[in-house]
Formats: structure tokens, sequence, C-alpha cells
């Protein structure tokens, strides 16, 4: 009986330390409920149809992980590797947030200035809309993307034009909603202020001073020397220019199994397109930690906080990023074009752990694969399960009707009812009273 005990209070001893352990730093058993990541990864992508797909792990300030999974382009069966490139879509907001802090850290924009201090010719309809505002998305300004053109050939700028004479939807400042207005005028914000293009002042000021090496404008990804193959052959200059080992070479873009059509990157929304790893997004990520890219705190707190509303309600966003729930959980998202982006950013002290995901499948939701990947680093870390759908109820089969008799059946003759005194009335039998509703037991019964 002695030994039993011991070994019961082992087995529990054990269990308390490999529990804890599990939520360790440099764990080398990452799994969630017995599942791998590669395992996550792969019902994943099986699940929702994804060609191929990217994740990298920040334990700050360590990238723990980088991994590539399935094809980068089917068509080809070109390999997702730790250089593939993928259209990081509305990502691309936080790094646009960055460049319009430091041009406030630099004395270059305040904050709450009217945008027509800044954009010339901006419409009358759009004054008093502020820098703050555009960033959160608490403009009011309708969105140029989901304008009608008037006919096939117009271009984003045309379609831009095509809302300049339309005021805010609602008051600037009393609720949030995403535009990609905002985006397009804080763009224009950046290259009249700092004297230089959008993409040049935030390649020098963050893609440059980070060292990012696989990060890039749509333009320039598209330049890229590339080596593709035809007839289904593999890629072989490797073989002779080192250039092509482990390509640099952008993703295709799929919108379910089809490639999604080509942009045109002349327009300053398209060309302003950032393409990047999920290596260098997880580096800009730890960028970001710190005094490397804005150095005032209370600057930072600006897109790492939730936003207030002019009535001081406290809102889920501060624009750029949004804020789940979990403490010190932010999280910033992306897709179209063929793509879908990730960063969320456990920023606790007791996690310190970021998860990048890029995929070259457009409209994915991929908070949950997230969520799990950082629950196999972290066991403190619990995910949203999503809702088991209960089983319709199934439909009472209907009782058969009686089949008619062949033939009318002969009536019975009457007869008389039996008097009173020939049978003694047959005593009631008495039913048992009804619990009330307001019994204990009726009360605990969800």
């Amino acid at each position: 009986m002695k030994i039993s005990l011991l070994r019961v209070s082992l087995a529990l001893s054990f269990f308390a330390v490999t529990s804890v352990a599990f939520a360790e730093r440099g764990n080398p058993e990452i799994a969630y409920k017995g599942e791998s990541v590669d395992a996550l990864v792969s019902a994943y992508m099986k699940e929702h149809k994804v060609p191929s797909l990217s994740v990298a792990i920040v334990q700050a300030p360590y990238i723990t992980r980088v991994q590539g999974y399935g094809f980068s382009d089917t068509g080809r069966k070109l390999l997702a590797g730790s250089n593939t490139l993928y259209d990081i879509g509305q990502m691309a907001e936080a790094f646009t947030a960055v460049a319009i802090l430091q041009l406030v850290e630099q004395g270059k924009v305040k904050l709450d200035d009217p945008i027509q201090q800044y954009i010339q010719l901006v419409p009358q309809a759009w004054h008093n809309v502020t820098v703050r505002q555009l960033l959160q998305h608490q403009s009011g300004l309708p969105d140029y993307t989901k304008a009608k053109p008037e006919n096939t050939d117009d271009t984003q700028a045309a379609l831009f034009q095509a809302v300049s004479n339309t005021g805010p939807t609602f008051e600037p400042g009393t609720k949030t909603e995403p535009s990609a207005t905002d985006h397009l005028l804080l763009q224009l914000v950046i290259e009249n202020a700092s004297g230089q293009s959008y993409e040049s002042f935030v390649k020098s000021n963050q893609i440059d001073k980070l060292g990012l090496k696989h990060t890039f404008f749509a333009g320039e990804a598209a330049a890229l020397p590339r080596d593709l193959p035809a007839n289904n052959e593999k890629p072989k200059k490797f073989l002779e220019e080192a250039a092509f080992i482990n390509p640099t070479e952008p993703a295709t873009g799929y919108q379910g199994a089809d490639p999604a059509p080509p942009v045109d990157t002349r327009t300053l929304p398209a060309r302003a397109a950032i393409y990047a790893t999920a290596e260098d997004i997880s580096t800009w990520d730890i960028g970001l930690a710190g005094q490397i890219l804005i150095k005032d705190p209370e600057l930072r707190k600006v897109i790492y906080t939730p936003a207030k509303l002019k009535d001081g309600a406290v809102v889920k966003t501060s624009g750029p990023w949004d804020f789940p729930g979990h403490p010190g959980l932010m999280v910033t998202t992306g897709s179209g074009q063929g793509f879908s982006s990730l960063l969320s950013r456990y920023t606790d002290a007791k996690e310190l752990l970021c998860v990048t995901l890029l995929a070259n499948q457009e409209g994915l939701d991929l908070q949950p694969l997230a969520e799990r990947i950082a629950a196999a680093y972290d066991a403190n870390i619990k995910p949203t399960e999503p809702k088991k759908e209960e089983p319709p109820a199934p439909t009472p089969t209907p009782a058969p009707a009686e089949a008619p008799a062949a033939s009318p059946a002969p009536k019975a003759e009457a007869k008389p009812a039996p008097k009173p005194e020939d049978k003694p009335a047959a005593k009631a039998e008495a039913k048992p009273e009804a619990t009330p509703a307001t019994s204990p037991a009726a009360a605990e019964t969800p």
C-alpha cells in the first residue's frame, strides 16, 4: 500500500513538473493537445484548401521557428521556402502607422491637425478630419475601393475621385469603421510631410533600419530575378548562380483554386503594397518592442493600445491593430489579391510570444490557427475553441394513416345503459399534485 501511494505521489509530482515545463521557453516538446505545429498547419491547409503557408515564431529576442509548407505556385510546383514572399495586404497599415508616428517624433506631423494642412486640395467635405482619426479609422470617410466605377477603365485614382465629393458617413471620432481611403490619405500625408515618396520613407526608416533583406514593395517584388521553368521542369539556375539558392521569390496568390488577377502596380495604392517573408515580418515585430523604430513610449501607445472615441468609450482597435481580449494580445491582419496574413503579438511579460502566418489564399481567418500554435509554445495561452453546433432535432415520423375497411362493418345493436343500482360507481383515483416551478429542484435545472 505504501509503495502504491509513493508511486501515485511521484507520478503527480512528475505531472506537475512537466506541466510547468510545457509553458517554459526552450521546451522542445512543442504540441497543442498532442498535435505538433506541423500537424496543426497541415490540418488547417487541408480544411481551407491553402496552397502554401509560412510560419515564423518570435520568442523575443529570438526567432525560434521559420517554416514553409506547400506550393507557392501550384502550376509550376514551386515550394514555399523561408524566402517566399507574400503580399501582406492591410497589414501594411501597421507600417504606415509607424511612419506617421516617426514623423510626429520628428516634429513634421501633429496627430490632431486637420488633414488639409498636409494634403492640398483636400475636398471641403473632408475638412476637420484629423490625422489621428485617419490612423484609428474614425474618419467616417467612404471607402474608395467600394465605389462603383462609371466604366471598366477607371483607375484607382479615378475611384478615389469618385468618393471625394462625399462627406463622412458618420461624425468623425464617434465610431470606427475601416476604410481604404484612410490609408491612402495617410500615405499622402507621409509624402507631403517628409518630402519623400511613401515607399522611400518607409524603406529608409523601417526596412533598412532593421536590415530587412526580404521585404519589398510591389514593383520591387515583380522585378526580382526568377527561375520559372516551363513544362513542369524543376528549377536549375541554382546550380549556376548563388542567388537562386533558396530563392527570394513572390508566391502566386489564389482566389479559391484560381490564381488572382494581376494588379496594376503603377497606381499609388497598388505599388505601395508590401511583400515580405514571415521571418522579416517577425524581425520587424521585434523592432516594435523597443526604441528602434519609435523612441517615445507615449507615441507607441497610440497604436499599441485600444483607441477612444470622442465620448471616451474605448474600442477594441487602434486602427492598424486589434485587441481580441487576451491580456497583452494585439493582432494585425490582411486579406486580398489572393493572399491572407496575420501577426499576433502576446506582449504580456509572462509570454513575449509572437506568431506570423502568411498564406497565398485569399479570405482566410488565420486567428484560430495562430492561437493553437501559440498554445503549443505556451500552455498558459488558451485558444478560443469553436462552438460545437447542436445537431438538428430529428423530424418525427408521422404515424401511418389507418387503412379504410374493405367493407362497412355491420352496425351493433344499441344496448340500454345500466341503471345506477345495477353496478356501483367506481371510486375516482386521486392524482398527485404538480411540483411548483419555484421548487429548488426546478430552479437548478438549466
